[in-house]
Protein backbone atom coordinates (compact mmCIF):
# COMPACT_ATOMS: atom_id res chain seq x y z
CA UNK A 1 0.00 0.00 0.00
CA UNK A 2 2.82 2.28 0.57
CA UNK A 3 3.58 2.18 -3.38
CA UNK A 4 0.27 3.23 -3.59
CA UNK A 5 0.14 5.60 -1.53
CA UNK A 6 3.44 7.66 -2.40
CA UNK A 7 1.87 7.83 -6.22
CA UNK A 8 4.20 4.56 -7.40
CA UNK A 9 0.80 3.03 -9.50
CA UNK A 10 3.29 1.23 -11.66
CA UNK A 11 5.14 -0.13 -8.29
CA UNK A 12 1.64 -0.78 -6.62
CA UNK A 13 0.24 -2.61 -9.63
CA UNK A 14 2.94 -4.67 -9.98
CA UNK A 15 3.18 -5.90 -6.44
CA UNK A 16 -0.70 -6.50 -6.25
CA UNK A 17 -0.82 -8.37 -9.59
CA UNK A 18 1.89 -10.61 -8.10
CA UNK A 19 -0.29 -11.01 -4.85
CA UNK A 20 -3.50 -11.98 -7.09
CA UNK A 21 -1.17 -14.70 -8.98
CA UNK A 22 -0.26 -16.08 -5.59
CA UNK A 23 -4.49 -15.99 -4.66
CA UNK A 24 -4.35 -13.00 -2.15
CA UNK A 25 -7.89 -12.18 -3.87
CA UNK A 26 -8.31 -9.10 -1.90
CA UNK A 27 -5.51 -7.54 -4.32
CA UNK A 28 -7.88 -8.17 -7.11
CA UNK A 29 -9.86 -4.99 -5.75
CA UNK A 30 -6.60 -3.13 -5.57
CA UNK A 31 -5.77 -4.20 -9.26
CA UNK A 32 -8.99 -2.88 -10.07
CA UNK A 33 -9.13 0.57 -8.33
CA UNK A 34 -5.43 1.57 -9.98
CA UNK A 35 -6.88 0.82 -13.39
CA UNK A 36 -10.31 2.61 -12.49
CA UNK A 37 -7.95 5.84 -10.92
CA UNK A 38 -4.60 5.61 -13.06
CA UNK A 39 -2.30 8.01 -12.88
CA UNK A 40 0.97 7.27 -11.96
CA UNK A 41 1.94 6.11 -14.87
CA UNK A 42 -1.01 3.68 -15.18
CA UNK A 43 -3.88 4.78 -18.07
CA UNK A 44 -7.15 4.91 -16.32
CA UNK A 45 -8.93 2.17 -18.08
CA UNK A 46 -12.76 1.58 -15.99
CA UNK A 47 -13.17 -1.81 -18.56
CA UNK A 48 -9.77 -3.37 -16.83
CA UNK A 49 -10.98 -2.17 -14.07
CA UNK A 50 -14.09 -3.95 -14.58
CA UNK A 51 -12.73 -7.06 -15.32
CA UNK A 52 -10.46 -6.79 -12.30
CA UNK A 53 -13.61 -6.04 -9.65
CA UNK A 54 -15.29 -9.07 -11.28
CA UNK A 55 -12.70 -11.59 -10.47
CA UNK A 56 -12.67 -10.47 -6.92
CA UNK A 57 -16.27 -11.19 -7.21
CA UNK A 58 -16.14 -14.57 -8.51
CA UNK A 59 -13.13 -15.05 -6.40
CA UNK A 60 -14.15 -13.74 -2.89
CA UNK A 61 -17.55 -12.51 -3.51
CA UNK A 62 -16.13 -9.54 -1.81
CA UNK A 63 -18.20 -6.55 -0.59
CA UNK A 64 -15.72 -3.97 -1.73
CA UNK A 65 -15.55 -5.54 -4.65
CA UNK A 66 -19.44 -5.04 -5.39
CA UNK A 67 -19.49 -1.43 -4.41
CA UNK A 68 -16.31 -0.47 -6.65
CA UNK A 69 -18.18 -2.39 -9.11
CA UNK A 70 -21.13 -0.25 -9.58
CA UNK A 71 -19.03 2.60 -9.64
CA UNK A 72 -16.97 1.71 -12.01
CA UNK A 73 -20.36 0.74 -14.21
CA UNK A 74 -21.89 4.32 -13.48
CA UNK A 75 -18.41 5.71 -14.11
CA UNK A 76 -18.72 3.81 -17.77
CA UNK A 77 -22.32 4.76 -17.89
CA UNK A 78 -22.34 4.04 -22.11
CA UNK A 79 -25.87 2.17 -21.77
CA UNK A 80 -28.53 1.56 -19.40
CA UNK A 81 -27.27 -2.10 -18.83
CA UNK A 82 -24.48 -0.33 -16.95
CA UNK A 83 -26.55 1.53 -14.96
CA UNK A 84 -28.74 -1.61 -14.32
CA UNK A 85 -25.36 -3.17 -13.32
CA UNK A 86 -24.49 -0.79 -11.12
CA UNK A 87 -27.98 -1.11 -9.29
CA UNK A 88 -27.94 -4.29 -8.74
CA UNK A 89 -24.70 -4.59 -7.14
CA UNK A 90 -25.11 -1.42 -5.07
CA UNK A 91 -28.47 -3.29 -4.04
CA UNK A 92 -26.65 -6.45 -3.20
CA UNK A 93 -24.90 -4.19 -0.46
CA UNK A 94 -28.38 -2.69 1.17
CA UNK A 95 -28.44 -5.33 4.35
CA UNK A 96 -24.48 -4.40 5.00
CA UNK A 97 -23.38 -0.81 6.83
CA UNK A 98 -21.87 -0.16 3.42
CA UNK A 99 -21.98 3.42 3.56
CA UNK A 100 -20.98 4.41 0.30
CA UNK A 101 -23.38 1.94 -1.37
CA UNK A 102 -26.09 3.84 0.61
CA UNK A 103 -25.00 7.13 -1.03
CA UNK A 104 -25.01 5.09 -4.84
CA UNK A 105 -28.64 4.30 -4.56
CA UNK A 106 -29.18 8.13 -2.92
CA UNK A 107 -27.92 9.55 -6.15
CA UNK A 108 -29.47 7.44 -8.48
CA UNK A 109 -32.84 7.97 -6.92
CA UNK A 110 -32.07 11.70 -6.49
CA UNK A 111 -31.25 11.71 -10.30
CA UNK A 112 -33.14 9.31 -11.89
CA UNK A 113 -30.54 6.98 -13.18
CA UNK A 114 -32.07 3.93 -14.19
CA UNK A 115 -34.77 4.14 -11.47
CA UNK A 116 -37.34 6.37 -11.65
CA UNK A 117 -36.48 9.74 -9.73
CA UNK A 118 -38.02 9.69 -5.94
CA UNK A 119 -36.44 12.42 -3.67
CA UNK A 120 -37.79 10.91 -0.90
CA UNK A 121 -35.89 7.14 -1.45
CA UNK A 122 -33.11 9.37 -2.19
CA UNK A 123 -33.66 11.30 0.85
CA UNK A 124 -33.51 7.91 2.90
CA UNK A 125 -30.89 6.38 1.29
CA UNK A 126 -28.41 9.63 2.23
CA UNK A 127 -29.70 9.88 5.44
CA UNK A 128 -28.58 6.16 6.21
CA UNK A 129 -25.50 6.66 4.54
CA UNK A 130 -24.77 9.90 6.34
CA UNK A 131 -25.75 7.75 9.19
CA UNK A 132 -22.75 5.83 8.71
CA UNK A 133 -20.81 9.00 8.61
CA UNK A 134 -20.49 9.65 4.61
CA UNK A 135 -20.28 13.70 4.41
CA UNK A 136 -21.02 13.96 0.53
CA UNK A 137 -24.50 12.37 1.41
CA UNK A 138 -25.05 14.79 4.24
CA UNK A 139 -24.31 17.16 1.68
CA UNK A 140 -26.94 15.89 -0.77
CA UNK A 141 -29.20 15.12 2.01
CA UNK A 142 -29.41 19.15 2.88
CA UNK A 143 -29.33 20.40 -0.67
CA UNK A 144 -32.43 17.98 -1.02
CA UNK A 145 -34.10 19.58 2.30
CA UNK A 146 -33.72 22.85 0.63
CA UNK A 147 -36.02 22.19 -1.30
CA UNK A 148 -38.70 21.53 1.33
CA UNK A 149 -37.39 23.63 3.80
CA UNK A 150 -34.76 26.46 2.66
CA UNK A 151 -33.90 27.55 6.28
CA UNK A 152 -33.22 24.15 7.74
CA UNK A 153 -31.44 22.67 4.64
CA UNK A 154 -29.80 26.20 3.96
CA UNK A 155 -27.75 25.71 8.00
CA UNK A 156 -27.32 21.70 7.11
CA UNK A 157 -25.98 22.59 3.96
CA UNK A 158 -23.52 24.97 5.26
CA UNK A 159 -22.23 22.37 8.41
CA UNK A 160 -21.66 19.56 5.66
CA UNK A 161 -19.61 21.99 3.68
CA UNK A 162 -17.48 22.85 6.63
CA UNK A 163 -16.85 19.42 7.60
CA UNK A 164 -16.22 18.11 4.28
CA UNK A 165 -13.85 20.90 3.41
CA UNK A 166 -11.95 19.77 6.98
CA UNK A 167 -11.68 16.32 5.82
CA UNK A 168 -10.77 16.66 2.15
CA UNK A 169 -7.66 19.27 3.61
CA UNK A 170 -6.48 16.31 5.37
CA UNK A 171 -7.19 13.24 2.71
CA UNK A 172 -9.23 13.79 -0.19
CA UNK A 173 -9.38 10.17 -0.64
CA UNK A 174 -11.14 10.10 2.56
CA UNK A 175 -14.15 7.12 1.82
CA UNK A 176 -16.84 9.64 3.32
CA UNK A 177 -16.16 11.87 0.28
CA UNK A 178 -17.20 9.57 -2.43
CA UNK A 179 -18.52 5.84 -3.31
CA UNK A 180 -15.39 3.96 -2.35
Amino acid sequence: MNRFNSGDFSGALFIFKRLAKEGCSTALVEVGNIYELGGGGIEKDVDKAIQWYNYSIESLDDPKAHLCLARAYLQRGKTDDDYRRAYEHLSLLEDSEEMGAFYGLGLMYAHGIWVPKDVSTAMKYYRKAYGLGHLMAFRNFAFLTMKFNPIKGGILWLKSCLKITRVASKNPYDPRLGMH
